[in-house]
């Protein structure tokens, strides 16, 4: 195939996808495993025990290493019939199991307008880079700088790093502990901001080992961190008002760490 092919001539080639990824990467571009758990979409997802499927796309992807993609779309209300939690757990697990992907929200609406047909997956994906060019905006992308989320209840700036490492980084270290820092402009008054930290190698494939799940941070935005072990560590912020369901609104990308 030219350097230059289309994905219509990729994908009418017949290649395997991991083919098919190493031609897109050599002409600058980056790929993304989409629809973890399925097409299918709906306003609200079943509540059924989303382990078995879980564990299903765990071994698929970690056995093929995603086919060598760089993105993975997780910020999904329902998509697959498998809500947010589902996504974000899955991707917990992958990381934790050291196949690291960026992940992605989006509204899968393909170029289209988004409307209430669209319901209920509104995300999006903020990219931190130096230009809003194409070959900027990719190399954010391809570097981890970059957070997905509900761009209709939100459209502001974002960033957390721990020590120098930011979004998509690696901090190596020797501390034990290591400052969290994050900033979140604007901060609505009813945001909730979380902190989740899972270590790396877990013994068993399909649990994560979480140092921290969802621990709230919201009055604080500098977090002393444990360090000395190699770990994860992504935000998740939510909008929270009493008697009211927890409303997603933005999900960071994951800083790892090495001791």
């Amino acid at each position: 195939l030219p350097r230059n092919a289309d994905a219509d001539t990729v994908a009418a080639a017949g290649l395997p996808p991991a083919d098919m990824v190493e031609i897109i990467r050599s002409q600058g571009g980056l790929t993304s495993f989409n629809h973890l758990f399925g097409t299918g979409s709906a306003r609200e997802c079943p509540q059924t025990d989303p382990a078995p499927r879980i564990r299903a796309v765990t071994d698929t992807l970690l056995a093929n290493r995603a086919f060598g993609a760089d993105l993975l779309e997780i910020g999904y209300i329902c998509r697959g019939n498998a809500d947010l939690d589902t996504h974000l757990r899955t991707w917990d697990i992958l990381t934790a199991n050291r196949l690291f992907l960026i992940g992605t929200g989006v509204t899968d609406t393909h170029g289209n307008a988004w409307g209430a047909a669209m319901l209920p997956n509104p995300f999006s994906t903020w990219v931190l880079a130096v230009a809003d060019e194409r070959a900027a905006l990719l190399d954010g992308l391809r570097a981890g700088h970059a957070y997905f989320g509900n761009q209709f209840l939100w459209d502001g700036r974002f960033g957390f790093s721990v020590g120098q490492a930011q979004m998509g980084e690696t901090l190596l270290t020797t501390r034990s502990t290591t400052e969290l820092t994050y900033t979140l402009d604007p901060l609505p008054t009813d945001a909730r901001v979380y902190l989740v930290q899972g270590q790396l190698d877990p013994a068993d494939t399909y649990t994560v080992d979480y140092l921290q799940d969802r621990t709230d941070i919201t009055a604080t935005q500098n977090v002393s961190l444990a360090t000395s072990g190699s770990s994860f560590v992504r935000l998740e912020v939510y909008l929270e008002s009493p008697g009211a369901a927890p409303v997603p609104l933005m999900f960071s990308n994951v800083v790892l760490i090495n001791p």
